[in-house]
């Protein structure tokens, strides 16, 4: 670059000194190769090679402050020397012309030389761990797999998708006879145990979900919780084989990442309770229930839970049944509810009829069942029904009468959805005076343990309040709690109450004043009737 480096005696450098003049680089590379060589082996993205950010800041304001230093002490002495030049006892002086012509020239051919490798590497090697995805931060989640894994991952959802265990058993198997487990593939063996589990093959499952836990456990707190549920799935299969020992401690490792997990919270006093921990459950289900965060149906879980176990429990809220003697009953108007295809049996439509009677003050019939042809109403790509071709046959079957005597609801229980949307829990008309209910995803995170006699009609019901008030052009609620909220996803739906909200009563009772005919008296064999489904699934 038209520069010679040389001694205080215009000499040409010895190695002691050449080491010298560049001390800090030779400390500090070594340093730096471990660094890069020691992350990207565990997995590391190579963008990421020296670790964490916090690393690289204080690493290169280190090297900032050092160049200023440099920079300084040129300033003060008349040859320019900077403070690698004293340590060696060197000089910088200018290059003869001559020799400069030839360096430029060496310097020229080096670039060029460069630069076609810049464009010829990149073609030859294959793209790895370089990109970083998108809520990423540490070494233990897969970075970016390979075009073989990420077509595998592929294959296996599409088997898992057609309901073929068998065969993902089989990809998942063929993969991993040609590779290793890592942090890119090492979720493949959670989709073989699932495959396993779903096949009732306990062993599969087990010896499945534990390969991933090495992988799991070098993660970070951040990206380990994101798969607490393989711990709580292992746990979950462990007491299917008896193990009981290794389940508990599977679900408590679990919620150590998952703390909030309120269901496998619950799981867990069941299981110490089937383990012969009795006294460990109860304090564990008292503890629970002493929570502030508990969603109303968590308490009931958790109080009938203590019933069971004989111990004795507040209960929140009690039907009173002078409340709805004094209550006027409109016969001008009805509620129908119609079973239609894939009808949950568990759900126990004529108590929810009586549900819908006491909070609308208005009569409730449960017709007989209706089947319609799967092929008119059923999206065999989405496989969920097209909530607005079951409106459509609704209309035909029972057409709404001008003088507005009664809105029909549908149930099923297979998934729906309706216009621009990809799934919804109703879809409804009310200008038609129409609507159909799914109980599909309101009852798919139902567990055995969970009082599913209780949740799930329990369920359902606030669910029917929400359609009948949409029936029935009513606005949403702008609470919460409100069973006629709008909610976007099942953990918003469960902090829904079943008992009416203000701005529900004020337009019911409007609705009735131009509906519901001449009030009447509820008689008191129904004012019992009512009594005992709001005790039997806790209503309010």
């Amino acid at each position: 670059m038209g520069v010679l480096v040389l001694d205080n005696k215009d000499r040409k450098l010895t190695l002691r000194q050449a080491i010298l003049r560049n001390i800090v680089s030779v400390i500090l590379a070594p340093i730096y190769l471990l660094l890069v060589f020691s992350n990207l082996l565990v997995g590391q993205l190579a963008n990421r090679g020296l670790g964490d950010p916090r690393f690289l800041m204080w690493f290169f304001g280190g090297m900032v402050v050092w160049e200023v230093l440099e920079f300084i002490t040129m300033l003060f002495n008349s040859k320019r020397r900077a403070i690698h030049d004293f340590i060696a006892g060197t000089v910088v002086v200018r290059q003869p012309i001559e020799e400069r012509i030839v360096s430029y020239r060496k310097i020229r051919w080096a670039l060029i030389f460069l630069l076609v490798l810049n464009l010829i590497i990149p073609r030859v090697l294959p793209e790895r761990n370089m990109q970083l995805e998108i809520g990423q931060t540490t070494p233990g989640k897969p970075s970016r797999p390979d075009l073989e894994t990420m077509s595998q991952f592929r294959q296996v959802m599409e088997r898992l998708k057609e309901d073929d265990y068998r065969g993902v058993i089989k990809l998942v198997d063929e993969y991993f006879q040609g590779h290793s487990v890592t942090a890119d593939n090492f979720i493949l063996l959670n989709f073989k145990a699932l495959a396993h589990s779903r096949l009732n093959e306990v062993d599969g499952a087990i010896a499945s979900y534990e390969r991933t836990l090495p992988i799991i456990r070098k993660m970070n707190n951040v990206e380990e919780r994101q798969y607490a549920s393989i711990f709580f799935s292992l746990g979950d299969q462990y007491f299917k084989k008896g193990k009981k020992d290794k389940g508990i401690a599977s679900l408590e490792e679990g919620l150590t990442l998952e703390p909030q997990n309120s269901f496998y919270q619950i799981v867990l006093g069941e299981y110490y309770n089937e383990s012969g921990q009795k006294t460990r459950a109860i304090s564990h289900y008292r503890e629970l229930l002493d929570s502030t965060s508990l969603l109303e149906e968590e308490g009931i879980v958790l109080r009938r839970k203590l019933k069971r176990l004989g111990e004795k429990v507040n209960e929140p809220f009690l039907f009173q049944s002078e409340d709805l003697s004094l209550q006027p009953f409109y016969k001008g108007f009805v509620i129908r509810l119609l079973p239609i295809n894939e009808f949950d049996p568990a759900i126990p439509l004529k108590d929810l009829c009586l549900l819908l009677e006491s909070k609308f003050l208005i009569p409730c019939q449960v017709l007989d069942p209706v089947k319609f042809d799967e092929k008119v109403i059923l999206d065999p790509n989405r496989n969920q029904y097209d909530g607005e071709k079951i409106l459509d046959l609704l209309d035909q079957i029972h057409p709404f009468p001008k003088n507005k005597q009664y809105v029909l609801v549908a149930v099923t229980g297979k998934d729906i959805y309706g216009k621009n949307t990809s799934f919804v829990y109703s879809w409804q008309n009310w200008s038609k005076g129409i609507g159909v209910l799914s109980s599909n995803r309101i009852a798919a995170s139902i567990g055995a343990v969970y009082e599913p006699e209780v949740v799930l009609p329990r369920r359902v019901g606030i669910q029917f309040i929400s359609t009948v008030a949409r029936v029935l052009g009513f606005e949403k609620a702008t609470k919460p709690n409100c069973p006629t909220s709008y909610p976007n996803e099942l953990s918003e739906f469960l902090q829904k109450s079943s008992k009416l909200c203000e701005s529900d009563i004020r337009q019911r009772d409007e609705f009735l004043k131009h509906y519901g005919g001449a009030p009447g008296r509820f008689d008191a064999a129904r004012v019992r009737e009512i009594q005992h489904v709001y005790a039997a699934y806790y209503f309010r």
